[in-house]
C-alpha cells in the first residue's frame, strides 16, 4: 500500500512521462496496458495530434500502480503513420516513450502541459479504486520531437489523495 504521504512529481518542467518521474523518486511503478490498437482520428484527436480526420492512429490506455495501489489513468494517442510497430509492443512495464525512442529515434523536444482538478467519473474511480466524484488531478500534455511534428497527445488522470505536482521557477543553475 502506498503511503499516506502524496508522491511528488515535477512532470510540468521535465520532458519526461510518468514512468520516468517515478523511477526518479525511487518508486517502481508496474503498469498494466488496457488497450493498445489502431484507430481512426476523431476530430477532437486529430487536432490534438495535428493530423487529418480519419487518420490512422493507436490509442492507448494504461494503468500506473506504485506498490501495487493504483496511481494514474493514461489514454495516450500516436500518430500511426510515425510509429506504427507501438501497436504491437506490449509496454507492460515499459516506457511508452522509451519505446518510441528505441524503434524510431524520436526524442521529445517540447511539450505542452496543463493540469487541473477534476472529479472522478464511474469508470476511472473503479480503475483507480476511489470513490465516484474523488478529486483527481488532470494532466494533458500534447508533445513535439525536433521536426515541430507532434508524437503523441497523454491525458493523464492522477489520485488526488496521492499525487502533489512540484513547480519551481527560475534558473535553478544559479543558486548558492
Amino acid at each position: 500500500m502506498i503511503a499516506e504521504k502524496k508522491i511528488p512529481g515535477d512532470l510540468l518542467q521535465q520532458l519526461s512521462g510518468t514512468y520516468h518521474n517515478m523511477t526518479r523518486l525511487g518508486y517502481y511503478p508496474t503498469t498494466r496496458v488496457i488497450l493498445n490498437h489502431v484507430i481512426l482520428a476523431t476530430e477532437s484527436i486529430a487536432k490534438k495530434l495535428e493530423i487529418k480526420p480519419m487518420d490512422q492512429v493507436i490509442e492507448l490506455e494504461r494503468l500506473r500502480f506504485i506498490e501495487d495501489e493504483p496511481f494514474v489513468f493514461m489514454r495516450s494517442y500516436v500518430p500511426y503513420d510515425l510509429c506504427p510497430k507501438i501497436a504491437e509492443i506490449d509496454l507492460t512495464g515499459k516506457s511508452l516513450l522509451d519505446e518510441i525512442k528505441r524503434e524510431y529515434g524520436f526524442v521529445i523536444s517540447s511539450s505542452k502541459r496543463t493540469i487541473e482538478a477534476v472529479s472522478a467519473r464511474e469508470t476511472e474511480a473503479n480503475l483507480l479504486k476511489i470513490s465516484r466524484g474523488a478529486p483527481l488531478l488532470l494532466f494533458n500534455s500534447v508533445s513535439f520531437i525536433d521536426t515541430g511534428r507532434v508524437i503523441g497527445s497523454t491525458r493523464a488522470l492522477f489520485r488526488g489523495d496521492r499525487a502533489r505536482f512540484d513547480v519551481e521557477i527560475g534558473d535553478i543553475n544559479e543558486r548558492v
